[in-house]
This record gives structure tokens, sequence and C-alpha cells, in this order.
């Protein structure tokens, strides 16, 4: 007899109903932390808190960061790891902008490679917390088509878990507790995760260290500018198309093929049908 699927008569596992007020929760918390944001930033322009930041400020906090970062490298970037660690645990979103800011600040390779130890780190915290608390609840909860399932994802855990880091298909977080109820072994989620998310990474850290190339190109102008004694004419300014850098094509580029990557396993495997 073939074991009901999820939400199918007789299944050992169906999602909770969604009454009205469920649903309203729901909203709730979705739009919520969103409105009060809203709601904190009128707030804030209407009080004068809030100015608009120029090209000059941001030179001057990325002089005084960047002094203090070389005075201490080690410690700066590891505390970037450490960063990106906690941002793997507690599922933080936006952490490409945050690979990007580390390949800003520290370049592609300390940058990515600090981002890959990082992630990896966390993630697998992540993976043993759920697969201690949650694995053996979803097992006994989906019976004998969970059993399955896992049965058939060890099969061939590390290509599975490779393409899912190599095409986020899923959330980074998803896919890092789905590993965990799916079976998937410690070792072979570390090296998946370590190996799937490199490209991508290197990509966002590259766009981010070529966009601090543009922006140190910009600044040495407008210092050459205030040199000849005229500071009233002299802006910092980046035109857009000094943006669209070599190394950020490359990285674009990089990113773009990595979304390419299910056609061409999907292609791969129907012709070996």
């Amino acid at each position: 007899m073939t074991p009901a699927l999820p939400g199918e008569a007789g299944a050992d596992f169906a999602c909770p109903m969604s009454t009205p007020a469920a649903r309203r929760r729901r909203l709730f918390w979705r739009l919520g932390p969103f409105v009060l944001f809203l709601v904190c930033l009128a707030v804030a322009s209407w009080r004068g808190w809030i100015s608009p930041v120029s090209l000059e400020t941001v030179a001057a906090l990325h002089d005084r960061f960047h002094a203090m970062i070389m005075e201490h490298p080690a410690l700066f970037l590891g505390a970037y790891t450490i960063l990106y660690l906690l941002v793997g645990v507690l599922c933080v979103p936006g952490a490409a902008f945050l690979t990007a800011a580390g390949g800003m600040v520290f370049g592609t390779a300390a940058g990515a490679a600090a981002t890959v130890i990082g992630a990896t780190i966390g993630a697998t915290i992540l993976f043993i917390l759920a697969r201690n608390a949650c694995a053996d609840y979803l097992e006994r909860s989906q019976g004998e088509w969970m059993r399955r399932l896992r049965e058939g994802f060890a099969r061939d855990a590390f290509n599975y878990l490779l393409f899912l880091r190599l095409a986020p298909v899923f959330p980074f977080w998803f896919v890092n507790i789905a590993a965990a109820a799916l079976g998937v072994p410690l070792r072979t989620f570390v090296v998946a995760t370590f190996i799937g998310i490199a490209p991508a990474t290197v990509g966002f850290a590259s766009a981010g260290a070529s966009l601090r190339h543009v922006f140190e190109g910009a600044r040495t102008k407008y210092e050459a500018c205030l040199a000849l004694g005229d500071a009233a004419a002299c802006r910092l300014e980046i035109p857009p198309q000094a943006l669209f850098t070599r190394d950020l094509a490359l990285a674009l580029v990089l990113l773009g093929l990595l979304a390419l990557v299910p056609v061409i396993i999907k292609k791969w495997r129907r012709s070996d049908v």
C-alpha cells in the first residue's frame, strides 16, 4: 500500500487549519515590524534626527574605520567572521549585503575567506541545534513518508546539498534545518556547505571590493581638487558609469552563471534518461 503524502487522507502529517484569527496573527507579525520601522523613520525625520548623507561624510567615516582596521587587521577580520557566524545562526536576512561589505573593507580574498568560514560555522551550529531539537519530532510527525524521503536524500546527500548551496533555490537557513531533518551526516553538511557557498561569496565580495576601488579613486580626485585651494568648487562625486568596473562585471557574470546551474543540471539529467 502506498503511504499517503502530507495533505492527503490518512497522512501522518498535516498542516494546521488556517483560521481567520491565525491569518490575522500572521499578517500582524509580517507587517508589524515594517510598520514600526516606518513610524520610527517618520518620527526621526520630523524631529530632524535624520540628515542627508554626503559622500564627504562617507569619506570621513571610511578613513576613520580604515585606519582602525589597518592598525588591528586580524582583530577586525575575526570580529567580522564572528558577526557572519551570528548572522547564520540567527537567520538574519541581508547576508549578501554583509558579504559585499566584507569585500569592500577587507578585499576580495580576505573578505570572501572570512565570510565562507563564518557562514559555514554558523550554518553548522544551526544544523546541530535543529538536528537535536527538531529532527526527531519531524520524523515522528511525518512517519513513513518522511522516512522514505530521508532515505532517498541520503543516497546522494552531498550532491543534493551542493546543488542547493550553488543554486540558492531556498533560503540559506531553510537548507540548514531541512538538511538536519533529512538526516544529512555532519561531515557531508560541512564540506558541501563550505564548497557550495564559495562561488557566490567570491562574487559578492568582488563586487564590494570593486566599489571600494571606485570610491577611493573618486576621493583621490576630490583631495587633488582641495589641494588647488578652491574648496567651494570641489565635490566628491562618483559618476554612475564608474560603478560598472571590470571587477564588478566579472562578479555579476559569476553570479549569473550560478543562476543557470539548475537549468544545466535538469538538461543533463534528461539526457541521461
